[in-house]
């Protein structure tokens, strides 16, 4: 099982500050999924690059964050949920890089 996400929120813009159409940042599905599974568990697309540096509320460095760069293929294991404060998106979802098995919370 995944680990509990760390609890997330976007400093200054809160939930859905920067939401997609989707409601969800930094990964998309393949162009053939269907609005239905634009959140689902499985493979998507790293849509803008993420540098995985997140704080927590405290302001002290938080790790388990996986870094993107666009165009990555994550295959999420969990469904995105709401971030902390501190979070620079308002939700993450755990996940797995394809191309190196690496793992860790993805906005």
């Amino acid at each position: 099982a995944a680990p509990a996400p760390p609890a997330p929120t976007a400093p200054g813009g809160g939930a859905g500050a920067g939401d997609t159409a989707a409601g969800f940042l930094g990964v998309e599905p393949p162009a053939e999924a269907t609005a239905d599974d634009e959140e689902a568990i499985g493979e998507h697309i790293a849509v803008v690059e993420y540098g995985a540096e997140e704080v927590n509320e405290a302001q002290e460095p938080e790790g388990g964050y996986l870094p993107l760069s666009i165009g990555d293929h994550v295959h999420l294991l969990v469904s995105a949920s709401p971030g902390h404060g501190a979070n620079l998106y308002p939700r993450y979802a755990y996940g797995a890089r394809v191309s190196d098995g690496l793992e860790g919370w993805v906005p």
